[in-house]
């Protein structure tokens, strides 16, 4: 009896440490983001074949959803809205500079 209690505590503790979607405020979840992103790319997976990163971007209202070749050194990011819309893509190439700008005003990898 013991050792189920513990099993029963022990799911518990892993579910409710699982990351969760929070559905109402994103509008889709992150494994639909990358889902999307995967269909709409026409290098994917020949080219593009790994997902480097998908977050949700909160002061912008989309996905950003990373997908880039076995080096890393190029890929493609997908901006998708809460409505499962592509609302913007930009291509990274680390050869010309990656995707960070210089200075104050520095931009991350999903403008």
């Amino acid at each position: 009896m013991r050792s189920k209690i513990l099993l029963l505590a022990g799911c518990m503790f892993v579910a409710a440490c699982a990351p969760v979607d929070n559905v109402k405020v994103t509008g889709i979840t992150q494994a639909r983001a990358i889902s999307i992103a995967k269909t709409h790319c026409p290098e994917y997976p020949d080219r593009f074949n790994f997902v480097d990163k998908a977050e949700w971007i909160p002061e912008k209202g989309y996905w950003a959803v990373m997908l880039d070749d076995r080096s890393g050194d190029h890929g493609r990011v997908y901006k998708i809205d809460r409505n499962g819309d592509i609302v913007g893509t930009r291509d990274i190439n680390e050869e010309r500079g990656g995707y960070d700008d210089s200075g104050p005003y520095r931009r991350g990898w999903w403008y």
